[in-house]
């Protein structure tokens, strides 16, 4: 096993969440990096001071049992998961952590010098009352600012995968990928990580570029508009073929495409009519307020796509 920054994983230990943990145990196993499954855990309450009142006493040390309690169902939950990652992927490790959940995977990425971070939505589904209670207060604590993964992909200096909780882990989980091309330096790195990962896992690769609806849409007389839309895409396939450069061709290809609706239901859509397996996007990594906020085409990709997404920023994996 590479001793090579691994693979970051954000449990929450429910029933779901063993998909994304499955998936990203068979990526480790192709990149032969290793795993780390992180939780966060609130055990806040466990160092609470000695209360000065001797009648509140008994309240505080229930409380303080009721935590541990959840505490020691989290830790050994998490261990399951991990014995589970290690039947696909040697090496895989389990930390539990505490403090806002978010903050602490991040805080973790960044301290292990993560290659990616895998994370899912919040869940559907729960094994036992107190993941679930632990899923659900989770989650209104963090929907008042977005989603966990929301925030991952916004902050983390690594790629994130973003895996729904229907994918069925298995060796075709990474055969064909989708990658949408706008022709910034974002998206040209995601070409460069997304190629390196297709041909690890002898996958096929496909480049589209989405020309944005009404991009037509002109006072010139209609044979202008033709001409226009021909030369627009004669100018994106030209394009298209600089990014491919020093490929063979035989696994990798592109597309472009006219949007009959908006950005992201045509990437949704190529992704469904090309059966992909992996959808990847750039992201731009804006500063100040823009970096809070995921560009409209991403985060609805983020939110109805039905296989692993991945979004890259500009490190190189």
């Amino acid at each position: 096993m590479s001793t090579e920054s691994g693979i970051l994983v954000a449990t929450d230990l429910t029933g779901a969440s063993r998909r994304v943990v499955l998936f990203a145990a068979h990526l480790a196993r192709l990149m032969e990096r290793h795993v780390e499954l992180v939780h966060v855990a609130d055990s806040e309450g466990l160092a609470m001071q000695e209360p000065a009142d001797e009648s509140v006493r008994p309240y505080v040390e229930q409380l303080q049992a009721r935590l541990q309690t959840r505490l020691d169902h989290a830790a050994a939950a998490l261990e399951q998961q991990r014995r589970l990652c290690a039947e696909v992927s040697e090496g895989a490790r389990a930390t539990l952590l505490q403090g806002r959940p978010w903050e602490a995977v991040l805080q973790r990425s960044i301290e292990s010098d993560a290659a990616f971070v895998v994370a899912g939505p919040h869940s559907a589904e729960d094994d036992t009352p107190e993941t679930r209670r632990e899923a659900v207060m989770g989650a209104i604590r963090e929907r008042l600012l977005g989603s966990t993964a929301d925030r991952l992909v916004r902050h983390a200096p690594c790629p994130v995968w973003v895996v729904p909780h229907q994918v069925e882990p298995n060796e075709d989980s990474f055969a064909r990928w989708i990658v949408s091309v706008d022709f910034s330096e974002a998206s040209a790195h995601a070409v460069s990580v997304a190629r390196t990962l297709a041909n690890q896992s002898d996958g096929s690769l496909t480049l589209v570029h989405v020309v944005p609806p009404g991009y037509s849409e002109t006072d010139e007389p209609r044979h202008w508009q033709e001409a226009l839309r021909q030369a627009t895409r004669r100018e994106a396939e030209e394009k298209l073929q600089g990014l491919m450069a020093g490929d063979d061709g035989a696994r990798m290809k592109y597309e472009v495409r006219a949007a009959e609706a908006t950005l992201h239901e045509e990437l949704l859509r190529a992704t469904e009519e090309h059966r992909a397996t992996v959808l990847v996007l750039g992201s731009h990594g804006r500063s100040g307020f823009g970096h809070l906020v995921l560009g409209s085409t991403a985060e609805r990709c983020l939110r109805r796509a039905t296989v692993p997404v991945l979004v890259v920023r500009k490190r190189a994996v």
